[in-house]
């Protein structure tokens, strides 16, 4: 059976650290499927504030999910620290991938990693948009490297 496998990019968006908590285990007593998507949404907000926006309102247009994946490495526990990586994916005309890197910060281990497709999107027309001049000039200025 094909597994999914996730390549990483180079373009490093954000760092953050990640405390495991009781509410984010399953009935196995590990980090819990869904509470892995939460992670990566809770980094992308992160990001976005960083920079003085939300998703509703980021690059002068608003930000939507169109897919999501994760790869789950290693079981995460209560109490265990993370930190936790947000890359930059390809690019297209009204969107862009968003890929997540979680790791054990007392063992190096890798917990999980994803991707989801971003796409800019016009609320009020309830349409996609473009891509924003302001995201375009945003990505121009980040340097490659993951070091």
């Amino acid at each position: 059976m094909e597994r999914l496998k996730l390549k990483l990019p180079e373009k490093k968006l954000f760092e953050t650290q990640h405390t495991l908590r009781i509410d984010d285990m399953n009935y196995g007593g590990h980090l819990s499927n869904d509470k892995v998507l939460a992670i990566f949404h809770d980094m992308r907000v992160q990001w976005l504030k960083e920079y003085g926006f939300s998703e509703l309102k980021a690059f002068g247009s608003s930000l939507i999910m169109t897919d999501s994946q994760v790869q789950y490495r290693a079981e995460g526990f209560q109490g265990d620290q993370l930190d936790s990586t947000l890359l930059l994916g390809e690019i297209g005309n009204t969107g862009f991938e968003l890929y997540y890197l979680l790791v054990r910060k007392s063992d190096q281990k890798e917990i999980a990693r994803g991707k989801t497709g971003m796409a800019f999107f016009d609320y009020d027309a309830r349409k996609v948009a473009r891509i924003p001049d302001e995201f375009t000039k945003y990505i121009e200025g980040i340097s490659y490297g993951t070091d």
